[in-house]
C-alpha cells in the first residue's frame, strides 16, 4: 500500500549518489511534521518555530526531488513510479506549506502582540520575524495615511496604549485544549486548588491552553 512508512523511507532516501539519511529515518520526520502542524492548528497562539524539522523535510524534498529525477528519467518503463514518487513528495511539501502558512495566518492576526514581548518573537523563524516586522511597517503605513496621520502624535502608534479605538489581537488562553503529556513527569498538578493526577506519562488531558504553558513538561496542545 502507498504511504506506509517503509514505502514512505524509500521514496524520501531514492536517488543514485545520494546519502540516505538513517537517523531518524525520514517517516519519522514526516510524522513529526504533522505532529507540528497538528499543534499548531489546535493551539491559540503561535507555538514555537520547529527549525529542525522544516530544515530537514526541505532538505530531504530537495535532494530526493532530484534523485528520483536522475534515477528514472529517459526511462519510459519507470514512468509510473516516477509519478508514484512525486505524488508522495508532493505530500510532504503540502503539510510543510500548510504549516508555515498556517503560521503566517496567525501572525498577521496577531502581529503587534507577538511584536511586542522579546520571548514571542523568539517562537518565529528568521524569516517569520522579517514578515512581521514588514507586514506591521505596512499596516501602520496604510492606517497614517489613511487616518492617524490627522490625530495628535502620541496617538499616531497602533500599539499605544492610549488608543481605545485600537485593538490588540491576542490569543485567547482561556481556550480548551487536548494535552498529552509526552515524557514521564511523575505526578502533575496544574495548580494549587487543582487535585495531583497520578501515572499521567502518555495520558491525554482536556485543559485550558494557559495551564499548558508549564516548562516543566513536554505537554502541546493536541487537536
Amino acid at each position: 500500500m502507498i504511504g506506509s512508512d517503509a514505502e514512505l523511507d524509500e521514496i524520501l532516501n531514492a536517488g543514485e549518489n545520494i546519502q540516505p539519511i538513517q537517523k531518524p529515518p525520514a517517516a519519522d520526520i514526516y510524522q513529526s511534521m504533522i505532529r507540528a502542524w497538528v499543534n499548531e492548528k489546535a493551539a491559540p497562539d503561535l507555538l514555537p518555530f520547529q527549525h529542525d524539522l522544516v530544515s530537514q523535510l526541505r532538505f530531504i524534498v530537495e535532494t530526493q526531488q532530484e534523485g528520483v529525477h536522475l534515477r528514472y528519467s529517459g526511462q519510459p518503463t519507470f514512468n509510473f513510479l516516477k509519478f508514484i514518487y512525486g505524488l508522495e513528495l508532493e505530500r510532504i511539501k503540502f503539510v510543510l506549506r500548510s504549516y508555515i502558512r498556517l503560521r503566517l495566518g496567525k501572525i498577521q492576526h496577531m502581529t503587534i502582540y507577538l511584536l511586542s514581548d522579546p520571548e514571542l518573537r523568539m517562537c518565529m523563524s528568521d524569516e517569520e520575524l522579517f514578515f512581521a516586522e514588514r507586514f506591521q511597517t505596512l499596516i501602520q503605513t496604510y492606517h497614517k495615511g489613511s487616518y492617524l496621520g490627522n490625530l495628535s502624535k502620541q496617538w499616531q502608534a497602533l500599539d499605544s496604549d492610549e488608543m481605545p479605538f485600537i485593538t490588540v489581537m491576542k490569543p485567547d488562553l482561556d481556550t480548551a485544549v487536548f494535552c498529552r503529556v509526552t515524557q514521564d513527569v511523575g505526578d502533575l498538578q496544574i495548580n494549587e486548588i487543582s487535585k495531583a493526577y497520578q501515572r499521567v506519562f502518555q495520558a491525554t488531558f482536556l485543559f485550558k491552553s494557559s495551564h499548558v504553558k508549564i516548562d516543566k513538561f513536554d505537554t502541546r496542545p493536541v487537536h
